[in-house]
């Protein structure tokens, strides 16, 4: 396994303190990381996307995922923009010489819950993994959201779609957040996994919080190992697995590098445990 850092724990950094994502990149480089997951919303143009490769040449690093915020649970023509765009992030992808993309299916809305988008997303998957086969990229679809926010909705999805092309991304942190177990869901996709999101959270009260999840969860982002997510042991389960792909470190709420630096290196803690 390698770890990976996600533009998206910087978040703080870049959106209120305008810290270019180069520099975000410089800062993973400095605390070991090889592995960079790009998002494609702080990467706004061609010439942005040259500098990030030459840099990440430059300083002998690779890119985990190039992950995506899409969501199908729209009008059909603006579900037909959003596929679109899905399918074109292959191309990104190949410029950034990985073969992963993150991916959502959409947000709950007036009219829809999972059941009744269900098939508007699988039949958006099957039009995005035409492409996905055709060009040797993975889709990784992320529990996030009320859409696919459970282990068994993701099962759901990919076992509908049926496409090598369409694996999971199991964020550690988000089960939480609609009261599943994070090992056990971990455990339900061990045959899917094609990315994990490495994210821990504590559950919180309701004056301190940073998301409210299914019946009134409340949770705030925690230092990884710090929180309540057993991510030693879901480390060991993915050894015992063979897991062969990123776990990429995905903070929330870290407002100082130090606690950014100090998640890297417990994960490296986690990871090279006997």
């Amino acid at each position: 396994m390698n770890i990976s850092v996600s533009l998206w724990s910087y978040v703080h950094f870049i959106e209120n303190e305008h810290m270019p994502v180069k520099e975000v990149i410089k800062h993973m480089h400095k605390q070991g990381v090889r592995y960079v997951e790009l998002l494609d919303a702080f990467i706004h143009t061609e010439e942005e996307r040259k500098e990030i490769k030459e840099l990440l040449k430059e300083l002998g690093m690779k890119v985990a995922s190039y992950s995506i915020s899409n969501n199908f649970v729209k009008t059909e023509e603006e579900r037909l923009k959003q596929v679109e765009m899905v399918k074109n992030a292959c191309q990104i992808a190949k410029f950034f010489d990985t073969n992963t993309i993150r991916v959502f299916c959409g947000d709950v809305c007036e009219g829809y819950d999972f059941d009744t988008a269900f098939d508007l997303i699988v039949k958006s998957f099957k039009e995005c993994v035409k492409v996905a086969k055709k060009e040797n990229i993975y889709y990784c679809l992320e529990n996030h959201g009320k859409l696919a926010g459970k282990s068994q909705q993701v099962k759901a999805i990919l076992d509908a779609v049926n496409s090598e092309n369409l694996k999971a991304t199991t964020d550690t942190g988000n089960f939480l957040l609609i009261g599943e177990k994070p090992l056990e869901c971990v455990k339900e996709l061990k045959d899917k996994i094609g990315l994990v999101h490495f994210k821990d959270f504590s559950f919180a009260t309701k004056e301190d919080f940073h998301y409210i999840g299914l019946n009134d969860i409340y949770v705030k982002g925690s230092i990884l190992g710090e929180g309540d997510v057993p991510l030693q042991e879901i480390v060991d389960f993915l050894k015992g697995q063979n897991y062969q792909g990123c776990i990429s470190i995905e903070t929330e709420g870290m407002k100082s590098l130090q606690a950014i630096e100090k998640c890297i290196a417990n994960t490296f803690g986690f990871l090279n445990k006997e």
